[in-house]
Parts: structure tokens; C-alpha cells; sequence
């Protein structure tokens, strides 16, 4: 776990203050990046002493490491070199080992494999993640007739989807080669019955047996019952992308690691990257802590879900590949970075491979930023891949010896969104002043726009004329089948949204209707957190002429606005100041 000091050191920044600071609840803007991303976050000051802090943190940390190596890698998709890099290596290593540590050195990475194998599926031409998996794997329809026929023991396939199987809600049991029969201990003084020798596994890839392969599960996975029926509750399930690993050589026509290495690897040069089995470089280029076991070990058939080997580098360029829509399209990764699922943590839900991470608590306007991550954890041996869509940032987390168990990769996680991303939105708004905000005016209408950056999200519409007509004073006005009264109280900000081409950028007004203390006093009349903010039901209610009042159409050249276009009333202002 991470050392008191570290969280001692992470709270004297001076972004943190800043970002937990109590604020207006009123704002509700919709949920994503309210402004564009920082494009030059490394020359922001704040974010400048962010990265210093956030160094001196992990210092601390690692001077508390005798067996244990990391490596940390952290970049904006808009800056060519890292945000953030710190390796270490520990004074003790295995005598196989690389003997200094950086961001080229390989660690297994557990379960970050999942991520690599999802990313295959998606790559599977034809496929739907609706398709039942029987559709591609057609022996699963007699493994289901092994189990005992008393309605809780047979899984029943057809109803079990790709998607089920990637987002954990297929209903299945966590993994094959880890049943406790297969190794040689006392297990009758523990009160278990005697082994049945019939339903012995006996493969595991460890401790002296053989990889479990293809053939083992087919044989004796049917006696495994479900741990729930098909999306009900998430229950995660290594055996699930062995699964979809089959999907993969049953649609290519080709081995999983062959096609791995075709559609991911090669394409992005992920040359310290192997699919498992065996390491992709020499054991000198890898960590290996002194009498490591899990180094070079097997997973056999559930290599796909928990066996990769990769470093800090190759993950960051994978994750900025995802980003940057390098290797799928913008709408197949919008389509895929979406939750599938919540947990029983009120702060995670589960996507098709995502952990995703909602908080509230790290800008200061206390508005909802989403954080996707894959873990992985294979022995002595962690790591993380994180993307931060809001931001366009990346990083991530590899971690190897004992001294690095307990959660260690998450609280690291944690402690570099909580120190960066205050920093990163200042950075945000200084640019989006520069970029977005200012006044807009054609003198022929008489109409002006001033648009300002303040502590609340997104921009703030200081003032609004068109065509002469004071637009926030006549708010109540804009409305055919209702009454508002006048003189409401009312404040119109505006968010970026994810629909832009080289030349235009749509923007999206939220009116923000009423006193804050009323809508506290809605909230505390509901059992559910933040109920006044509904304003993904409020977006695009005022329209004349299939034109909405809360749409502004920006001209934007070199990612500057010059002019921009309040759609409803049909007059571009240009940016004037």
C-alpha cells in the first residue's frame, strides 16, 4: 500500500485545494470534456509543479522499495515526448534480471492482456458483440451437457454473448487451472471431501504442471456450474477471454498469437510486447524479482487473458493508438468506450474490458470526468493502462516484486489523476481564453457574444444580443407551449461536443435555470446523489426551424475560433476581441 508519506505529499500540492474546494451545485453541464484538451499542458505552470510534485511522491515511495522495480509513463496525445516518466530500480534483483530499469523494461502485465485480446475481437471482421458465442465456438453446445441437469448447474451458451463475455455479465466462473485439487496438499484436514480423480484437472501451467489447452477445458469445463445467469450480476471471468481468444482463431483462420501480432502488435511496433508463453526479449531486458516464479511461466489456452508481456512504453503507445483512432475508427471507439455495466462500488462500472473509474471529486466545479483502465496483477507482477478521454491523456503503471502488492497500482493510479488532472484543467481553460473566449459581433444586426472563462465549467455567456434583442433577459420568451415566469434567475454556459470538422466546431448551451439553494433543495428531496442535473434531457428543447437555441457553431482555424455562429438565430459573428 502506499506509505503515509506519499499521501502526506500528494495533499500539500496546490492543485488539490483547488480541486476539492466546495463550489456553486447549480452547474450541470453534460457529462465528458466541457472545454478542448490542453494541447501544450507541459509550458502550464500549474501543471509544471503538478509533475514536480507528483515526482517528489513517487521518490518517496520508491526509496521504501528493496526487492521491487516500476515503471511510470504518462503523455498528452498533443505533445511528442512523455508528461511524466519515473522508473526505479530496487538495489536487489533476480540474477536473470535487467540490472537498470526504464520505460523499455518488460514486466508481465496480467490481465492489461485482456484489453489486447478485446481489441483483436474488435478487429474480427463481421463480428457483432450481440452474436451468441455458440455462433463461433459450436463445441460449447456439449460442454453444456456435462453438468448435472438440476437447473443451477448447466450453462446454457446460447444465451451468452460476445459482449456478456467481455464485460464479465456472462454469468461464468472466474478460471479453470487454479482448482485446488490439482495441487498436492492436505486438503481433507480442511474438512473437503476426497478428490474425484475423474474430475481432475490436472494442468495449471505452474508448480510443475503442464499449460491446460484447448482440449482440457472442452473436456471438463461443463462441470463447472454458472456463478450467475447471463446479465445479471458481473462476475470476472479470466476463462471469458480465453473464450473470445477461440472466437478470434475460429473467425481468422489463424493462430491467436499470429493474428495478434498482424492486427496490434506489428502495426504499432510494440516490440517489447509478447502474447505470452514467453517473453519478447532476452530475461536481461526484463524485471525479474530475486526468485521469481512468474517469470517465463504459462498460462497455456488462458495466455490470451492473463499472460502478456509488455512495458510501460508499449502500453502507452497502445493506449494513445486508442485514442488517436489509429487502429479502430471514431465511432468504434465510441461505440466501445462506454460502460456496459455497474458494479456493487458506487465509483466503478465495466465495459467490454474497461474498469471504469467515475468520480466527482477531481475538477472544481465537482462535475463527473470518467477514467477507462485495465488492470492486471499476475503474481508478483501489476500493472495498469489508463485513458482519460476529457483530457486526451495516457499512462501507465508496470510494477513487479512483492514489496508492490496491496492495491499499490490503484493508489499510483490514483495519485497521478488526483495531482495532474486539477493541473490539466487549469491548463485547459488558460488555452480555451485564448482560443474560444472573447467577444463575437456583426455591427449589421446588432449582435454580440461575449463568451469568459470563469472557476465553473466550460465558457460562460457574460452577454448575448442578436438582432438587438437581449437574448438571457427574454429566455422566459422562447417558449410555445408553457409559461416561465420573468426575471428567472439564469446562466448560460457552453461545452465543446464530439461533433467538429476541420473548419467547424458544434458547442452546446446549457441554461441553467433557478437559484442554486433550489435545486439543493430538490436533491435532498430525492434518494438519488445530483437529481436536478438532468441535462442530458434538456439538450436541444428550444428549436425554430430545426435550428436550437443552445447550439453555437464555431469557425476555427489552428484550433483558434474566429467566428462563430448561434445557429437558431442564422448571423455569424466574428470574434472581435
Amino acid at each position: 500500500m502506499l506509505s503515509s508519506s506519499l499521501h502526506k505529499c500528494l495533499l500539500a500540492l496546490a492543485t488539490l485545494p483547488a480541486c476539492l474546494a466546495a463550489t456553486n451545485p447549480l452547474h450541470c453541464p453534460p457529462l465528458g470534456a466541457v472545454l478542448p484538451a490542453p494541447h501544450t499542458p507541459s509550458t502550464n505552470d500549474k501543471v509544471k509543479q503538478a509533475v514536480q510534485g507528483l515526482d517528489q511522491a513517487m521518490g518517496k515511495l520508491t526509496a521504501s522499495l528493496n526487492f521491487s522495480a516500476m515503471s511510470i509513463s504518462v503523455k498528452s496525445v498533443h505533445e511528442k515526448v512523455n508528461l511524466f516518466s519515473k522508473s526505479y530500480t530496487p538495489p536487489t534483483v533476480d540474477a536473470r534480471s535487467a540490472t537498470k530499469i526504464d520505460s523499455d523494461t518488460v514486466f508481465r502485465v496480467g490481465s492489461v492482456s485482456k484489453l489486447f485480446t478485446m481489441l483483436g475481437v474488435l478487429k474480427l471482421p463481421g463480428i457483432d458483440l450481440n452474436d451468441p458465442v455458440t455462433k463461433f465456438v459450436p463445441e460449447l453446445k456439449e460442454v453444456q451437457e456435462m453438468a448435472e441437469a438440476d437447473g443451477l448447474s448447466q450453462f446454457r451458451w446460447d444465451d451468452v454473448t460476445l459482449g456478456a463475455l467481455a464485460s464479465h455479465l456472462s454469468g461464468m466462473g472466474s478460471d479453470f487451472a487454479t482448482d485446488l485439487s490439482n495441487f498436492p496438499q492436505p486438503w481433507q484436514k480442511l474438512g473437503l471431501p476426497a478428490a474425484n480423480q475423474s474430475l481432475m484437472i490436472e494442468c495449471a501451467g505452474l508448480l510443475g504442471l503442464r499449460p491446460c489447452n484447448k482440449t482440457d477445458f472442452f473436456k471438463s469445463f461443463g462441470h463447472h456450474p454458472p456463478v450467475a445467469a447471463p446479465f445479471t450480476n458481473p462476475a470476472y471471468s479470466n476463462v471469458a477471454y480465453s473464450l473470445l481468444a477461440f472466437v478470434i482463431e475460429n473467425v481468422s483462420n489463424m493462430s491467436y498469437d499470429a493474428y495478434m501480432h498482424k492486427e496490434v502488435l506489428d502495426p504499432l511496433s510494440l516490440k517489447h510486447t509478447s502474447t505470452g508463453g514467453k517473453p519478447p526479449v532476452n530475461d536481461s531486458q526484463g524485471f525479474i524479482p530475486k526468485g521469481d516464479i512468474w517469470w517465463g511461466a504459462t498460462l497455456g489456452f488462458e495466455d490470451p487473458a492473463g499472460s502478456y508481456y509488455s512495458s510501460a512504453n508499449d502500453l502507452l503507445t497502445l493506449a494513445e493508438a486508442l485514442l488517436t483512432n489509429k487502429l479502430l475508427t471514431p465511432v468504434q471507439m465510441h461505440k466501445w468506450m462506454k460502460p456496459l455495466t455497474s458494479t456493487s462500488s458506487t465509483g466503478t462500472q465495466l465495459g467490454a474490458v474497461w474498469e471504469i473509474y467515475r468520480s466527482d471529486n477531481l475538477t472544481s466545479d465537482q462535475r463527473f470526468i470518467e477514467v477507462y483502465t485495465k488492470s492486471g496483477d499476475l503474481g508478483s507482477y501489476h500493472a495498469q493502462i489508463v485513458l482519460i478521454p476529457d483530457y486526451d491523456l495516457v499512462f501507465s503503471i508496470t510494477l513487479g516484486g512483492n514489496e508492490t502488492s496491496g492495491g499499490m497500482a490503484q493508489e499510483i493510479l490514483s495519485a497521478i489523476t488526483t495531482t495532474l488532472l486539477p493541473a490539466l484543467e487549469t491548463a485547459g481553460k488558460d488555452e480555451a481564453a485564448k482560443t474560444f473566449a472573447g467577444t463575437y459581433s456583426d455591427n449589421s444586426t446588432n449582435s454580440t457574444l461575449t463568451l469568459k472563462i470563469d472557476d465553473g465549467p466550460g465558457l460562460v455567456v457574460d452577454k448575448w444580443v442578436m438582432h438587438g434583442v437581449d437574448v438571457p433577459a427574454n429566455y422566459h420568451s422562447f417558449n410555445a407551449l408553457g409559461s416561465m415566469p420573468a426575471n428567472i434567475p439564469l446562466s448560460i454556459r457552453v461545452y465543446r461536443t464530439s461533433l467538429k470538422s476541420d473548419k467547424q466546431w458544434s458547442w452546446r448551451a446549457v441554461f441553467e435555470v433557478g437559484l442554486a439553494a433550489e435545486r439543493a433543495k430538490h436533491d435532498a428531496a430525492v434518494f438519488w446523489a445530483k437529481g436536478s442535473c438532468v441535462t442530458w434531457g434538456s439538450e436541444d428543447r428550444i428549436v425554430y426551424q430545426h435550428k436550437a437555441l443552445d447550439e453555437f457553431v464555431f469557425d476555427v482555424c489552428d484550433g483558434t475560433a474566429s467566428g462563430v455562429l448561434p445557429r437558431i438565430f442564422q448571423t455569424k459573428l466574428r470574434r472581435t476581441a
